[in-house]
């Protein structure tokens, strides 16, 4: 229920979670009575070296991105605890994908985005704004490239493949140094 949960907000929830972002968990087992934690805080760049952030870690943009974590910490979870096939746990984050009526809040955070300046945010607002404009509440946003990385990702032999190599890592390291990012493929 955790991954597909989390599979869910990242959908419909991008201001708060994404696929390229970090998850953390704790795992209670109750037979013992003990929590097991994950950290999927993504790793530094390895071209984040001290000389490289002489003058401090940025607050945004391109050069303060860490290695995505969120995949690994739902494939960790698959592995360690699931007891359903991946394609069912993701099935409601896919059908999410296909459309899904935007909520207030969400508009609310798509209103901060036209204001955004610069290339490096071409592809948020080509996936976050209709006609040049945030969503409505109740319209609905459909976003295929990320029903695609799902689908990649349960159809992968090794479904790690389906996101950390190949061409979705490729792509998610070349427009981080596009923009100013330190993060290559072999990251």
């Amino acid at each position: 229920a955790a991954i597909a949960a989390a599979a869910v907000n990242a959908v419909v929830k991008p201001y708060q979670t994404q696929f390229g972002g970090d998850a953390f968990a704790l795992v209670w087992h109750k037979r013992t009575n003990e929590v097991s934690c994950l950290n999927a805080g993504g790793l530094a760049p390895r071209a984040a070296t001290l000389e490289h952030f002489a003058k401090g870690i940025p607050s945004y943009g391109a050069a303060s991105c860490a290695v995505p974590g969120f995949v690994d910490a739902l494939l960790e979870l698959y592995a360690g605890y699931a007891t359903m096939p991946l394609e069912k746990l993701l099935e409601p984050a896919m059908r999410a994908a296909e459309g899904f009526p935007v909520s207030k809040r969400l508009s609310q955070a798509m209103e901060l985005i036209p204001a955004y300046a610069g290339p490096e945010v071409s592809e948020l607002k080509r996936i976050f704004l209709k006609e040049g404009r945030p969503y409505a509440p109740g319209e609905t946003l459909r976003q295929p490239e990320l029903l695609a990385l799902m689908q990649g990702i349960v159809d992968a032999e090794n479904q790690r493949e389906g996101f950390y190599d190949g061409e979705v890592a490729a792509k998610i390291a070349g427009a981080l140094q596009q923009h100013g990012g330190g993060m290559d493929v072999a990251d």
